[in-house]
């Protein structure tokens, strides 16, 4: 009951107060909602800066990574390509070794001095040593190693004893041993002839030049960065200690893709990111502190305080202009009412941004505008009915005593033997008679309004002899036999041969074509005349340049305008004229078998 009572205590309401009660509501919610979800959206928008700057980061220092290893696979082919070695490896086939002079030792020296003088990995340190063993296990070697050479010495020996057994091609990256930071690349050199080991060719890579391509993206304390292979051997890490030593399974179930994850490892909640180094067996990851990078959440929120303040003036400016939209909105709806129940149709909506409230525009924009076609429609078909009626009843100036006049006439001619004139007044009686009794309420068959077309260009020919010619042609007979509204095609004609061919300078021809196009029938009347600008002739209910305001009684724009009220707005005269080309004339309407009543 009390809450049917506060609804009913509502509705009471008028309709400011509501608008009171919604705007506060308005107000209050958002700055409500903002503050108790502040943390939360402001803690995932870290997360994601966060996120895309870790993954940034990665790829920048991966790239930094993958050129170091690129130095050094250069460097190795550099010293495969020795010319000493090339020429020791090409010769041994040639030359056993008994026979052959034993390898220098300076030499090769010299000339792997020479080869590193511009060596990018050596110059900046990133390679220590390069040793160079054959299968006697006689070694050459160029050092730069600030340890104790006999230890540089003792560590190659033991990488080159353990790796003896491999005669793969491929390099094989060899993690950091005991107190020896140093990652080890080890490669076998064959020998042409016989694609046999010839030489086994260790690099000693320095640990700490390499941690560096990834040192300068460790921004925030506590943060871990690990090198290592899809054992979970490490190569290098921020803690030396860690070196050589493989990775909890836990960790490698982690890192298993690049993308970005937010987990836990060690207790404590991280930001982890990976991605494989091309072209070697080693991935690169780092782990940042979820903690660290939310340590700048508490420095935000006396910003926070002003933007609340910020949001709240906002909201009342949006309440403001909502009202006001929403009384606007219901004056616009009262006014275009008002106007319709006074009989103003062409009474309009504005468009609106909201889809809703613009779908109301269109529908009732749409309605007010079909009401309008319609009373339009009736009016002027009305109106043009009420004009061929007048025009009808102005010609009833005694019609039969004229018919009777030109009967004597036709038959006292014939009765002389003068066939031509009897033809002449025979077709001219015809064609008074089906303009005189022409109406509103008349439709006749095709072969009717053909009969008429012949009458008048037989009367045309009679004049013009020689000078005009004329052609009908009929796809299908059948259409003879349908329906048009009476006199639509013998203006057209009578047009192309008095506005096209009279003022013509020689012969001229005129073409009637008759078909029919699914539904529809077409009745193309084609001149050779002298054409004119055919642009909004039926819109102006002009007549060409040359024509005679009086000469066609119904004229193209008027038959157009008929046979639109009669079928529809897609039927009509449609009219291409250019000027010395010649005009055509397309009557365009639909099967009609007699159906039509009102023509």
């Amino acid at each position: 009951m009390r809450k049917l009572r506060k609804l009913f205590l509502y509705d009471m309401l008028s309709i400011k107060r509501k608008i009171f009660i919604v705007i506060i509501l308005i107000t209050l919610l958002p700055l409500l909602i903002s503050v108790v979800y502040f943390y939360e959206s402001f803690s995932s928008v870290l997360n994601k800066v966060a996120n895309d700057a870790l993954l940034k980061a990665v790829q920048d220092a991966n790239r930094n990574i993958e050129a170091s290893f690129d130095s050094i696979d250069t460097t190795t082919s550099q010293l495969v390509s020795n010319p000493i070695v090339l020429k020791n490896t090409m010769n041994s086939y040639a030359f056993p070794n008994f026979y052959s002079p034993a390898l220098s030792p300076d030499d090769l020296q010299s000339s792997f001095k020479y080869t590193l003088l511009i060596n990018p990995a050596w110059d900046h340190g990133l390679i220590n040593s390069i040793y160079l063993f054959d299968n006697s296990v006689l070694y050459y070697s160029v050092s730069r190693s600030k340890k104790n050479i006999q230890t540089v010495n003792s560590d190659n020996i033991n990488i080159y004893n353990r790796y003896s057994y491999y005669n793969g091609k491929d390099k094989i990256l060899i993690p950091p041993q005991n107190n020896d930071n140093s990652i080890y690349c080890f490669r076998n050199i064959f020998d042409i002839n016989n694609n046999k080991v010839y030489y086994r060719l260790i690099l000693a890579i320095d640990e700490n030049i390499l941690s560096q391509d990834y040192n300068s993206i460790l921004i925030y304390p506590e943060t871990k960065a690990f090198i290592y292979d899809e054992n979970g051997v490490i190569f290098s890490a921020l803690d030396k200690k860690l070196l050589g030593k493989p990775m909890d399974a836990q960790f490698l179930n982690l890192v298993k893709t690049a993308k970005m994850n937010v987990t836990y490892y060690a207790k404590q909640k991280y930001f982890i990111a990976s991605k494989k180094i091309d072209n070697t067996n080693l991935t690169f990851t780092i782990l940042v502190p979820q903690n660290q990078i939310l340590l700048n959440l508490s420095k935000s929120i006396n910003n926070f305080l002003i933007i609340v303040l910020f949001i709240f003036g906002l909201s009342i400016l949006a309440s403001i202009f909502i009202y006001k939209k929403f009384i606007k909105i219901v004056s616009d709806f009262l006014n275009a009412v008002k106007l319709v129940n006074q009989g103003d149709y062409t009474a309009k909506l504005p468009i609106y941004e909201d889809h809703e409230l613009n779908q109301v525009s269109i529908t009732f924009n749409a309605m007010t505008s079909e009401i309008q076609y319609l009373i339009n429609q009736v009016y002027e078909k009305q109106l043009l009915l009420k004009s061929t009626e007048l025009k009808f009843l102005q010609s009833q100036m005694n019609p039969h005593f004229l018919f009777n006049v030109l009967a004597t006439i036709s038959w006292k001619s014939r009765m002389s033997g003068d066939e031509s004139i009897y033809k002449m007044i025979t077709s001219l009686s015809e064609l008074l008679q089906a303009s005189i009794y022409s109406n509103s309420k008349t439709e006749i068959p095709i072969s009717k309004e053909l009969q008429y077309v012949e009458f008048y260009l037989y009367l045309q020919k009679t004049r013009f002899e020689d000078r005009l010619t004329y052609t009908i042609n009929i796809s299908d007979d059948f259409l003879l036999d349908c329906y048009l509204p009476k006199l639509s095609l013998e203006p057209i004609v009578e047009n192309a041969v008095v506005h096209g061919l009279e003022n013509k300078i020689g012969s001229g021809n005129v073409t009637i074509n008759i078909k029919s196009i699914e539904d529809s029938i077409y009745f193309e009347v084609i001149d050779d005349g002298v054409g004119f600008d055919s642009k909004n002739i039926l819109q102006n209910n002009t007549e060409p340049p040359s024509a005679s305001r009086n000469h066609n009684s119904i004229g193209l724009s008027n038959t157009d305008k008929r046979l639109k009220l009669l079928y529809g707005e897609q039927y009509g005269i449609s009219i291409k004229s250019e000027k010395d080309e010649g005009t055509t004339v397309t009557l365009h309407i639909p099967i009609d078998r007699g159906g039509l009543t009102n023509v």
